[in-house]
C-alpha cells in the first residue's frame, strides 16, 4: 500500500514529490546513518492507529510540512458504508473510505478526521506516512535548528526569514500542478 500511495503522490503532484526526493536526498546525504525508512515510500514517518475502532477527531497535523501532503490509509474488516467515514471539514466533505484506499491532502492545512464504527465487532485502523516540516526546515538552515542558524548568522537568518514570509506562499502554490499541467510536469520532473 505504500507503493500505490507513494506512486499516486508522484502521479498527482510531481514538483511537489520532486521537492520531498530533493530535500530529503540532502538530508540522508548530510546525515549518512540515516536513510529512508520504508521500502517504496518518499515519506519519512509513518504513524498507525492503536485501538480497534481507529476514530480520529478532527484536527490539523500542525507539525508536518505546511503545503506537503500525508497519505491516509484504512485497513481492517468493517464496512465502510456504516461507519470510518473521512470527513474533510473545510469541504464539507464526508466519504466512505474503503480499506484498501488511500487518501492524500495537506493534513497541516485540512481539518480531517474519520466517523466511528457501528458494528463492535468491526476493526479499523489507519495507516498515516507523513513529513515533518521541521525536516525541511534543517536542511533548509544549513542543517541546524533555526535558534543555531539565527546565532551563527543574524543578518543572513533575518534576510531568509524575510525572503521566507514573502515568498513561501508563492513557492508552496508553485509545487502543485494543475490537471493540464501534469502531462509537461511529469515530462520535466522525471524526464518522459
Amino acid at each position: 500500500m505504500k507503493s500505490f500511495s507513494n506512486a499516486a503522490f508522484a502521479f498527482y503532484a510531481p514538483k511537489l514529490y520532486h521537492y520531498y526526493c530533493e530535500t530529503l536526498q540532502k538530508l540522508y546525504d548530510h546525515h549518512p546513518n540515516l536513510g529512508p525508512p520504508f521500502y517504496g515510500s518518499i515519506w519519512p514517518s509513518e504513524s498507525g492507529s492503536g485501538d480497534a475502532a481507529c476514530l480520529s477527531a478532527l484536527h490539523n497535523d500542525h507539525n508536518n510540512l505546511a503545503f506537503g501532503w500525508c497519505a491516509i490509509q484504512p485497513v481492517g474488516d468493517f464496512d465502510n458504508t456504516t461507519g470510518g467515514h473521512l470527513i474533510l471539514q473545510q469541504f464539507g466533505i464526508v466519504a466512505e473510505f474503503p480499506a484498501g484506499t488511500a487518501c492524500l491532502l495537506p493534513s497541516a492545512v485540512i481539518k480531517h478526521g474519520n466517523t466511528p464504527l457501528l458494528q463492535a465487532e468491526q476493526t479499523r485502523k489507519s495507516l498515516v506516512s507523513y513529513a515533518a516540516g521541521g525536516l525541511f526546515r534543517w536542511v533548509e538552515y544549513g542543517f541546524r535548528t533555526w535558534k543555531q542558524f539565527a546565532a551563527a548568522e543574524p543578518v543572513r537568518s533575518k534576510q531568509v526569514w524575510a525572503q521566507r514570509r514573502r515568498e513561501r506562499p508563492k513557492f508552496a502554490l508553485s509545487l502543485f500542478s494543475k490537471v493540464e499541467e501534469l502531462v509537461h510536469d511529469h515530462r520535466h520532473v522525471f524526464g518522459l
